[in-house]
């Protein structure tokens, strides 16, 4: 207690008393390690006692003991007897501290060192808070001096706007005197260099009348050979055939038939006439002559 007090006084301590030697105290130890178990208000449970002989410590190598150690929810340190002694508390506890005054020191931090380790973190807070101070401050100095009255940044944009009118002024001024110069200059030269257009009119206007007249002539012959051939064809047509009492005789796959040694019995034929169409099929083999019998 003077441990804990002395390294972490601001550690609350709860105490689970027991007796821890004599006639059934293993069966009382194992009963307090349950019971802080089961209420589980600790964050970590010291199981201690004094120094004392081998028998002294007995209960602690009882077999209630240890299972009671080996079953706590809550992490277990063993500080039992001096540093030289052992028991099979010190084995199945999550960790052994040579005595009960180590198994505070374990379980508690140092408090000098805490605060030794706070006065640093506040020196380096300090320094960075006095360097971030310190930046703050020329960049304030610096925005400060960018700052101008509305006024004098008013009254420089009119000046600027001012010297920009008068740059395109001058800058439209020479534009147009150089384009006007330009389109003087292009209109002498075009009325030198204008063609006399009136012998190429005329060679164009006979030229027109010569193809009107050649196209008449061309259209004329076209319809007269057109005629020609068009009496030529009605004279060789297929249909002009079949009117002088001739037909065509096909088979099913559309091949006309020229000889009728290739016809067989059964065979069904297709036989156009100048007029109309119709099916038939050969009855028995015979001459050509009797086939449209």
């Amino acid at each position: 207690m003077t441990t804990l007090n002395r390294r972490a006084p601001e550690i609350p301590v709860i105490v689970y008393p027991t007796p821890v030697q004599g006639t059934g105290s293993e069966l009382q130890i194992a009963q307090a390690i349950k019971t802080a178990s089961q209420r589980a208000e600790c964050d970590v449970l010291i199981v201690c006692r004094g120094g004392g002989s081998i028998e002294d410590l007995w209960a602690f190598n009882e077999e209630p003991v240890v299972r009671a150690i080996e079953a706590c929810a809550i992490p277990v340190v063993s500080g039992v007897g001096h540093e030289t002694d052992f028991t099979l508390a010190d084995f199945v506890a999550d960790i052994r501290a040579p005595t009960p005054t180590g198994a505070a020191e374990l379980v508690s931090p140092n408090r000098q060192e805490s605060l030794h380790r706070l006065a640093q973190a506040q020196g380096r807070l300090k320094t960075v808070l006095e360097q971030r101070y310190f930046d703050a401050s020329q960049k304030l100095d610096w925005l400060a001096r960018q700052i101008r009255h509305p006024r004098q940044k008013l009254d420089d944009q009119r000046a600027s706007i001012s010297k920009l009118a008068q740059m395109l002024s001058y800058s439209m001024t020479q534009n147009l005197r150089a384009h006007t110069a330009r389109f003087e200059r292009q209109t002498q030269t075009l009325k030198h260099c204008r063609p006399d257009v009136s012998v190429y009119k005329n060679n164009i206007d006979r030229f027109q009348t010569a193809l009107s007249h050649s196209f008449r002539q061309l259209l004329v012959q076209r319809c007269q050979s057109l005629i020609a051939q068009a009496a030529l064809l009605e004279a060789v047509s297929p249909q002009h055939i079949l009117e002088r009492g001739f037909s065509v005789v096909k088979n099913t796959r559309g091949q006309v038939i020229r000889n009728a040694d290739t016809l067989k019995q059964g065979q069904k034929l297709h036989i156009t006439f100048a007029d109309g169409e119709t099916d038939v099929r050969v009855t028995k083999e015979q001459a050509q002559g009797e086939l449209f019998d």
